[in-house]
């Protein structure tokens, strides 16, 4: 009887024994395994907040050509007006040059014709 107690107090020891040591395994693989969805749940957090400041880098830069793409066009609208009104006085001066002429060439008719 003192046997069997020995023997089945020795198979309770290596049972704990065992027990342990799976325990311990499973609680390493826990271990890796939160430590694994972490890593993926950083680098998924990493990869959007690069992706939404490439967003927002890429909305700036299409504003900022926006912008230049009207400054542009309003600089061309302010050339091509400022064209026509040299234009225009160009016109004007030529049009007052051209009536002087002819009153002077009248004056001329006239007083040659004294």
């Amino acid at each position: 009887m003192r046997v069997q107690q020995e023997w089945e107090e020795l198979d309770k020891v290596k049972m704990e024994a065992f027990d342990e040591k799976v325990k311990e395994k499973l609680v390493a693989e826990y271990d890796r395994k939160v430590a694994n969805t972490k890593a993926i749940s950083d680098q998924l957090h990493e990869f959007k907040m690069k992706y939404i400041k490439r967003m927002q880098d890429d909305m700036l830069e299409a504003e900022l050509i926006n912008r230049q793409v009207k400054e542009e066009l309003q600089r061309e609208a302010d050339k091509e007006l400022d064209r026509k009104r040299k234009q225009q006085d160009q016109k004007e001066i030529f049009r007052k040059a051209n009536n002087e002429l002819l009153q002077q060439q009248e004056r001329e008719r006239l007083k040659a014709l004294e």
